[in-house]
């Protein structure tokens, strides 16, 4: 593992084959996937921020003409052209990377040239830029999906299943990951990133544009769904549900047909995810993470969540509150017959369910519902997103 090159693509690659490989086939990948993941911990912990420009290294550059420049892999410093060396600052540039960093990308790309012909070098480490933040956002995604819960039991090995929750729960702890994930899905716009390449003429044929921008949507889409794994087993602590609200509320979520866009569905999924109690139906479903459900744990929850969404005085069209608001009002209801221990915590808010539920029917909740979930492809492809309807209960599910 330390012969991997840091480029921004190869490492966050086998980062996600480690990962996959470990889950695949079991605890014999025990080692292999502890080690991994100790190596990319800062990875995930400051995740999709680049090692950003630095005069150093734009010196290094400089001088590489006639000095070299140390790369990765070789014991003297390498020589490189003045083309290389004009890509590297394009790209430094472009997406604010170490100019080192630039220079390893473009060296990968060059040897990874046979596998996408007719594109020039640069358009390689383009593609390459975002398949491998595509690869760290996937692994993410599935980390969380591995982490134990209230929403379903893996069929992996302890050892994994230890491993994995153990490096999530520092992540998510230690590192604030959710509130990077809120962070990134806030800050991500296709349009921009499409006016941004278009500007730095970084793409090349209509197939290597797609190909991007595919990438790109693949990245928020992963983060999102990591989002959505964490909420549906754990929760969402009271700050982060909050975040999200707001974000949901001020989001531009449709495209040009008017049709909620997929992310803006899994981050609502996340959020009606914050608050289930579904877990309460089937009383062998409860296990040893029940209780910490921040709905049940924190006794600020309900109130200050319900405090938040009517303090949100304008949303995007779409308009989410109604279907947030009635999921709410089914949570409050069904506290009713939590027992005593659970409903502690929301005892002053649980007689606002009625209340809650009239103001969604009145606002027409059940031709929101149709018209912006119903009709949406991606409802039908997960079974968690599919039984989280606002007026239905899952039961614990099993994944392997």
């Amino acid at each position: 593992m330390d012969g991997i090159t840091e480029d921004m693509w190869t490492p966050y690659k086998h980062l996600y084959s480690v990962f996959q490989a470990s889950v695949s086939n079991g605890s014999g990948f025990t080692a292999d996937l502890e080690q991994c993941l100790k190596k990319y911990k800062p990875n995930f912990t400051n995740l999709l921020r680049n090692p950003a420009r630095s005069e150093k290294s734009r010196n290094l550059l400089r001088n590489a003409l006639n000095e070299g420049v140390p790369l990765q892999g070789h014991s003297r410093k390498v020589m490189i052209s003045q083309d290389l060396a004009d890509e590297a600052v394009i790209l430094s540039d472009m997406f604010d990377l170490d100019e080192v960093f630039a220079v390893e990308l473009l060296c990968t790309a060059q040897r990874q040239q046979k596998h996408h012909p007719g594109l020039s070098r640069g358009l390689v480490a383009v593609l390459l830029y975002y398949d491998g933040r595509k690869a760290i956002s996937c692994t993410l995604r599935d980390m969380f999906q591995v982490v134990s819960g209230v929403s379903w039991n893996t069929e992996l090995p302890k050892e994994i299943t230890g491993l994995v929750t153990n490096y999530a729960e520092s992540l998510v702890d230690g590192s604030n990951i959710l509130g990077r994930l809120l962070e990134l899905l806030d800050e991500m716009d296709v349009d921009k990133e499409f006016a941004m390449l278009t500007t730095n003429r970084a793409f090349g044929s209509k197939k290597h544009q797609n190909q991007v921008l595919g990438l790109y949507e693949d990245i928020q889409q992963a983060l999102a769904m990591a989002l959505f794994h964490w909420s549906a087993q754990r929760g969402l602590p009271r700050h982060i549900a909050i975040r999200l609200l707001r974000q949901l509320a001020s989001r531009r979520n449709h495209d040009a047909g008017g049709i909620m866009d997929d992310v803006t569905l899994i981050m609502l999924m996340a959020l009606l995810y914050s608050y289930d109690t579904s877990i309460l139906l089937v009383a062998e479903d409860m296990n040893e993470h029940t209780d910490r459900l921040p709905i049940f744990s924190d006794h600020k929850f309900a109130e200050c969540f319900l405090e938040e969404l009517y303090a949100q005085g304008s949303w995007q069209p779409p308009r989410l509150n109604a279907i947030i608001a009635y999921s709410f009002g089914l949570t409050l209801a069904s506290l009713r017959h939590a027992p005593a221990q659970l409903q502690a915590t929301t005892i002053s808010t649980i007689n606002r369910d009625e209340m809650l539920i009239d103001e969604a029917l009145g606002a027409q909740v059940f031709v929101f519902l149709h018209s912006l979930l119903l009709e949406k492809d991606m409802v039908y492809s997960s079974e968690l997103v599919y039984s989280r309807r606002p007026y239905a209960h899952h039961g614990t599910s099993s994944i392997s």
